[in-house]
């Protein structure tokens, strides 16, 4: 349930009406017509001025996820208007996303494509000795809507000053986390056969694959996309995920966060998508599998009782 901009209460609907199931609070509105931008109030949510109507779980997720309508650029492929999350207007897709005539050729429609846009912090880069302490994912289904994933992860290491430094995250804050075991477990339902896109796959695939490994999950996914790869095949000059989004117009609030460098991939992700000077380079999750297995026995050997 989505909840209320001004006391984060549960939101009710009424039509094109939203409002603030709290008495006290007073948020009430009537929204326009996403597209004719007609202002009415009617109880079914359906427009008299062009008879289209906004489904109500597509209107809440995309007031939870803070995205907005763009009926000045349309779809390249279908003429429909696009979204965009407010913060980052360049990382546009088309509003009918999945269900787009893009999205199928003359003979056959092609498979709705899931996507997890994924971020992992970590106690540092050693991946044979270092522990991952949060995930942040952003999922976006084959309905176009958005779901997220986020949570901090129990070690036993501490924290160094460095680590602490760039991602502003205590000791303090790990403590009554989950376990990875339990953690990799419930991530791996939410990411299901979802294609993964990360920014640096040397780094958070093989992390990946490792822990799945180790806690024994059997990880279903098995594409992904890398933005940095693309970003080199855009020939950017300079390819980090903050230079990339002050380049494109991305906001990230957080960053070093796993689930606010999520969502700037996100972000990145469609501005490459909209600028079309590269495919996406999509790889197989096999790439770095050997690479995983062989850490993964190597942890498991060191930490196995003796």
């Amino acid at each position: 349930m989505v909840s209320c901009p001004n006391c984060q209460k549960p939101i009710g609907t009424q039509g094109n009406r939203l409002y603030c199931k709290d008495p006290d609070c007073g948020f009430d509105v009537r929204y326009q017509c996403p597209f004719c931008s007609h202002h009415f109030e009617c109880d079914t949510g359906t427009c008299p001025q062009c008879n289209q109507s906004l489904d109500t779980d597509t209107l809440l997720n995309m007031i939870q996820y803070d995205l907005v309508f763009d009926t000045h650029t349309v779809c390249q492929t279908c003429q429909s208007m696009t979204v965009h999350p407010r913060t980052s207007p360049n990382a546009r897709r088309c509003f009918k996303y999945q269900s787009c005539i893009g999205q199928m050729n003359l003979f056959e429609t092609k498979q709705k494509d899931t996507l997890v846009f994924l971020d992992f912090e970590t106690t540092g880069l050693d991946m044979n000795r270092d522990d991952i302490i949060e995930i942040g994912a952003l999922k976006l289904d084959a309905n176009g809507h958005l779901s997220h994933f986020q949570t901090f992860i129990h070690t036993q290491k501490k924290l160094s000053s460095t680590i602490t430094k760039l991602t502003s995250i205590t000791d303090s804050m790990l403590i009554g986390a989950p376990s990875a075991n339990s953690v990799f477990q419930s991530f791996n339902d939410f990411v299901g056969t979802s294609t993964l896109v990360v920014h640096n796959a040397d780094f958070d695939i093989p992390w990946l694959l490792i822990m799945t490994h180790v806690y024994d999950t059997a990880f279903h996914a098995n594409q992904f996309v890398c933005t940095l790869d693309w970003a080199k095949k855009n020939q950017e000059p300079r390819c980090s995920l903050g230079v990339l989004a002050k380049k494109y117009g991305i906001i990230n609030s957080q960053a070093h966060r796993a689930l606010s460098d999520a969502i700037a991939t996100h972000a990145l992700y469609f501005s490459f998508d909209n600028l079309n000077k590269a495919p996406r380079p999509v790889q197989s999750l096999n790439h770095y599998s050997a690479l995983a297995e062989r850490i993964a026995t190597r942890r498991m050997a060191e930490t196995a009782p003796a």
